[in-house]
Order: structure tokens, then sequence, then C-alpha cells
């Protein structure tokens, strides 16, 4: 029925990106709940995202990740940050655009590579890694994942400078979808 869709923003970018500060701003310029899938994981597995892949390991880590983003279609009116690797498995990006708005978050490698070092938490795919070797990881993973986000209805620059126009240009796509 028209204008009864549900509304989802589902935000996708490299881990650093800043999906979920963006998220929760956004949500907040649109008036939506803020999802962090991420912080749905540990909720349901009672672990966090680095004891998840020490002891269950990255392919139980997918599936949880799967399950918990299924369960967002039920969600109305909210901004969903997912996981770096989200849109990659599951044929999950294909899914996301199917049942919302997708926007990529695209910043450059040494930006992420910056913001991995500064953030909070441990990041699993990182640990380990020298400055260098977290660079060229950085690099590798965006190629690899590349065309997945590519696949987002909408591009967005890091660092985004202008919340309003991005509300804006969200919410005209949505009401299109409609």
């Amino acid at each position: 029925m028209p204008g009864t869709s549900v509304k989802k923003i589902y935000l996708v970018g490299m881990p650093g990106a800043g999906k979920t500060t963006f998220g929760k701003k956004l949500a907040n310029a649109l008036g939506y709940a803020f999802i962090d899938l991420d912080a749905r994981i540990e909720a349901e597995v009672q672990l966090t995202i680095p004891e998840i892949f020490e002891s269950k390991g990255e392919t139980y880590f997918r599936q949880v990740e799967h399950d918990c983003l299924l369960q967002t279609k039920f969600k109305h009116s909210a901004i969903i940050a997912t996981g770096g690797g989200t849109p990659c498995f599951f044929n999950q990006m294909e899914w996301m655009n199917a049942h919302g708005l997708t926007i990529y978050l695209e910043a450059m490698p040494q930006l992420l590579a910056d913001r991995i070092v500064a953030g909070e938490g441990r990041r699993p795919l990182f640990d380990g890694k020298n400055p260098q070797e977290r660079l060229q990881y950085i690099i590798h993973l965006l190629e690899a994942r590349k065309h997945c986000y590519n696949q987002a209805k909408l591009k967005i620059k890091v660092p985004v400078n202008n919340l309003q126009t991005v509300a804006t240009q969200a919410l005209q796509l949505l009401n299109r979808a409609d």
C-alpha cells in the first residue's frame, strides 16, 4: 500500500568510515531510531565482537550478523549502521537495497587507518598489524569489498560536511521509493 512502506537507511562502508557516528547524527536529524548492527550482535551473543571472532570464529559471526540484519526488516523509520563486511556476505547488499535505502560512506584508506588506530575498542581484522601492514590490509579489503559498497543507492564522501544535505537527499530517495 502506498505510504505504508518501511523507511530504513542502511549505512555501509569500511571500518572507521564513521557509520555509527554519522548514523546517530542522521537518525537525530531525521527523527529516526538508530540501530548499530554490531551492538545488536554483541547483545544477541553476550560477547564482544573480538570475543566472538576469538572463541567462535568469523563463520559463526557472519551467520549471527546475517540473522540480526534480517531482523531489521521489521524496524520502521530507522538508520542501521552495518559492519564493514555486512554487505559482502549472503547477498546482504541486495537484501538491504530491497528493504531500504543504502548509503555508502566512502573514505580514503589513510583516513580509515587513522580512525581505526584512534577508535575505541578492538577490531579483530586489524589486530597485530603495524601501521604499514594495517594500511595495506585496508587497501586490500577496500578493493575486495568495493563491488558490494558500490551497489549502494547513495554514495557520500567522508568526512561529511553537510549533514542536512545528506538528510534531505535520503528523504527524497525514500519518498521516491514509495
